[in-house]
This record gives C-alpha cells, sequence and structure tokens, in this order.
C-alpha cells in the first residue's frame, strides 16, 4: 500500500519538505523522539514526480515527531554513490573497517569527485554503531541540516569521518568509545562566545567542536553550524 504525502518540495537528494500534521504522523510506523522542529519521517523506497511525494506503508518510519505541520522527508537510499533520485533505490554498500579517527575537516582531505558522491546516509548507517537511538538521531540531524544547508557529506579515509562538500565549513566524526557525533566546524571563538555557546577547541583557530550524544543537543548543533555559516534557506 502506497502512503501519499501530498506536495512535496525538494530540498537536495533524497531529502524534501512538506505538511503533515501531528494526528497523521502519530498514526505512521515508528518510535519517534520529540522535537521542537519538524517533523522528520524516513522513507524507503520514494517516489517524486516533482509534485507529489508517495512512499510504500511498509518503508515509511517516523524518527521525530515535531510541533505544526512542517515536515521533513528523508530517502534512507539517498546516500548511495552516486546519489540517485528518489525513484532509484539502492542499498548504500559496506563501509571498509575502522581506521585510526581523524579529526578537523581540512580541505586536502576532500576529493576531486565530491560533488558526485552524497554520503548523508553513509554517515546515518555508520552511526548504527552507536546504538539504535543514536542512528535515529543522526537521521533526524542530517535531515535538519539539509532542511537549512545545501551539500553533501563525503566519507574520508577514515570511514568514520565525514566532511561538507564543496564548503568544508563543518564535518562529524562517529566516536564509539564516547558513544558520540563529534561535530567540528569553522569559526572563531569570539563568535561562539557571543552567541553563548561552549567553546571546544578542535584545531585553533579557526576550527571548534561540540559532541552530540542524544536527540536533545541538536538544537544546540544547529545554532553551532548557523555561527559558522548563516542559514540558506527557511528553516
Amino acid at each position: 500500500m502506497q502512503i501519499s504525502f501530498g506536495p512535496a518540495r525538494a530540498l537536495d537528494d533524497g531529502v524534501w519538505t512538506g505538511t503533515l500534521s501531528e494526528a497523521e504522523a502519530r498514526r505512521l510506523p515508528g518510535a519517534p523522539l520529540l522535537s521542537s522542529g519538524p517533523h522528520v519521517v524516513m522513507l524507503t523506497a520514494p517516489a517524486w514526480n516533482g509534485a507529489e511525494l508517495r512512499a510504500p506503508f511498509d518503508g515509511v518510519s517516523v524518527v521525530a515527531l515535531g510541533a505544526g505541520e512542517r515536515a521533513i522527508f528523508l530517502s534512507v537510499t539517498a546516500a548511495a554513490a552516486p546519489l540517485a533520485r528518489a525513484s532509484a533505490a539502492q542499498t548504500p554498500p559496506a563501509g571498509p573497517a575502522p581506521a585510526a579517527p581523524n579529526t578537523a575537516p581540512a580541505a586536502d582531505q576532500t576529493p576531486t569527485d565530491a560533488a558526485a558522491t552524497n554520503d548523508d546516509a553513509a554517515f546515518v548507517a555508520e552511526c548504527a554503531q552507536l546504538g539504535s537511538e543514536m542512528e535515529r538521531v543522526a537521521r533526524a540531524l542530517i535531515a535538519r541540516i539539509r532542511a537549512t544547508y545545501e551539500g553533501r557529506l563525503k566519507r574520508q579515509t577514515n570511514p568514520r569521518l565525514f566532511v561538507e562538500t564543496p564548503d568544508n565549513f563543518w564535518s562529524v566524526e562517529i566516536q564509539p568509545r564516547a558513544g558520540a557525533i563529534k561535530l567540528v566546524v569553522r569559526t572563531d571563538e569570539y563568535a561562539l562566545l557571543r552567541a553563548g555557546l561552549p567553546v571546544h577547541s578542535e584545531r585553533p583557530p579557526s576550527y571548534w567542536m561540540m559532541k552530540v550524544y542524544g536527540y536533545g543537543y541538536i538544537e544546540e548543533a544547529l545554532r553551532f553550524l548557523a555561527i559558522s555559516k548563516p542559514p540558506q534557506k527557511d528553516a
């Protein structure tokens, strides 16, 4: 059985925004976390004709129950490389064995073919090693980011490290021992202090970091990104 989510607008490959009432969101499958932002819905094998968004009922999972009627829809198959549109679903390849940690985003780590590859969903899949709840947190985090910023994550030589392309102003690293996602942004100490955000040096003076341990850290992570680069889209 197919579910229609009505008119939806594409924010990026495999990411759409549309409307969904709280009552409708509660009736859909999933074990959602509560959010003050939009609803976040993961879709397996979605179909979008440029206007209407559809997906099989058994491929729908609400990962965040938000406030209001705005929703972010994210295809779980959207990060196969190269990225296909919503109607072309395929399973992302398994990642290589873990390597030694690497940290701040650096220009020399971004491959020349970054524009052809989207590892957003690969990042979410890797977060499964932190547990099912953190995987859901990662899904909600990347959906919220893509609702505001265009771009694509690119997996680095260290398979737990993902750097934003084409503008590498942020990166994420999965840290199994800490049970966290480390977010690194390119900004300065004074901008963080003016915003009242914690200051944790990563590679001074240009790179600073915070760690995401659960859903309650997502809003702070979005503020952290906004200090580095003003939002590009309506949130």
